[in-house]
C-alpha cells in the first residue's frame, strides 16, 4: 500500500505521543494484564496519580487506549492489542543497535537528572514523595546550605494557601495567564506544546499550568531540543515564573516553597544563558 505524506505526518505525531518511558510501562503494564484500573496501574507501576492520570488520557486521547465503566471504577485497555508487538519488535532493534556499538544508551542520565521534572514534581501537590523529590533537587543544583523540609501535613496547608485558596485571593497561582496579560496566552502555550509534540489533558488544568509548562521542558530536555527549550523560556517562560517567584517569596508564607521557587528561578535563568552563550554560573 502506499502512503501519503499526510498519513507519515499523522504516524510521526503517533509515534511521537507514545514514545516515552512512562507510556510504554503503562502500555505494556495494561497489556499484560488485559484490562486495569487507574489504582491497580498506579500500584504497579509506583509513580504519582496526577502523572498517571495525565499519561492515561494522552493514550486515550490518541486512540491508544479505551476505557469502560465497572461500577465505580473505569478500566482502560487496549484498543489494539497489535501494539505489543510493535514494542517488542522496536526493543529487539534497539538491543541489536547497543550491541552494534551504538551510543543511543549511552546519553547521560537526562531522565532521573532531568531538573525540570523534578522541579515539577516538587511544584506538584505534595505526597510521601516529596521529600525523595527534594533531595534529588539538592543534589542536581548542588546546593550546600542545609534546608529542613517540613511535614507533608504542613507542606500540605503551605501548597494550599499559596497555589489554591486563600482569602481574599490565591497570592501565587501556577498559571502563566496570571502574569502575562494576553488574551491569547492558552493558544499560545498549545502552539509551542504542539511544535515540541507534546500533548496535554485540559479537561482538569488549563495549557498555561506550571506543571504542565515544566514537563514541556522537561520533554524538550530529554528530546536534545535546545532550539525549542530556548525559545520557550526566553519568550514565555521566564517572563512570568519571575513573577510567580517573586509572588511566593513576598508571601507570608515561610520555608519550603519560597526556597525551592528562588533556587529554580536561579538555576533556569543560569540554564537559559548556557543555551544562549555556552557559560553557566549555577548557584550552590
Amino acid at each position: 500500500m502506499d502512503y501519503d505524506e499526510k498519513f507519515y505526518d499523522y504516524y510521526t505525531s503517533i509515534c511521537k505521543s507514545i514514545s516515552t518511558p512512562i507510556r510504554i510501562k503503562i502500555i505494556e503494564t495494561i497489556g499484560e494484564e488485559d484490562n486495569l484500573n487507574v489504582s491497580q496501574i498506579q500500584k504497579k507501576l509506583d509513580i504519582p496519580i496526577s502523572r498517571l492520570s495525565n499519561n492515561l488520557s494522552i493514550l486515550y486521547k490518541i486512540g491508544v487506549l479505551d476505557k469502560q465503566k465497572k461500577g465505580s471504577f473505569i478500566y482502560y485497555f487496549l484498543k489494539h492489542k497489535e501494539i505489543i508487538d510493535a514494542i517488542k519488535n522496536m526493543k529487539k532493534v534497539v538491543e541489536l543497535i547497543a550491541l552494534e556499538g551504538s551510543n543511543l544508551l549511552k546519553k547521560k542520565e537526562m531522565i532521573s537528572d532531568n531538573f525540570y521534572f523534578i522541579f515539577a514534581l516538587l511544584f506538584d501537590y505534595p505526597n510521601n514523595k516529596t521529600k525523595e523529590y527534594f533531595e534529588k533537587f539538592i543534589k542536581i543544583l548542588n546546593i550546600s546550605d542545609n534546608m529542613e523540609l517540613s511535614d507533608i501535613d504542613n507542606l500540605e496547608l503551605s501548597y494550599t494557601s499559596l497555589f489554591i485558596n486563600s482569602y481574599p485571593s490565591v497570592p501565587a497561582p501556577p498559571y502563566s495567564s496570571s502574569y502575562i496579560s494576553r488574551p491569547d496566552i492558552y493558544d499560545i502555550v498549545e502552539n509551542y506544546y504542539k511544535l515540541g509534540g507534546y500533548i496535554i489533558d485540559t479537561r482538569n488544568q488549563p495549557p498555561d499550568y506550571l506543571i504542565f509548562e515544566l514537563i514541556f521542558l522537561s520533554n524538550l530536555y530529554n528530546d536534545n531540543n535546545i532550539l525549542l527549550e530556548q525559545k520557550f523560556l526566553e519568550e514565555h517562560f521566564i517572563k512570568w515564573f519571575e513573577k510567580f517567584t517573586s509572588k511566593i517569596i513576598n508571601s507570608e508564607e515561610e520555608g519550603f516553597y519560597p526556597y525551592i521557587a528562588e533556587k529554580s528561578l536561579n538555576f533556569i535563568k543560569n540554564r537559559l544563558k548556557e543555551l544562549k552563550y555556552g557559560k553557566t554560573d549555577f548557584p550552590s
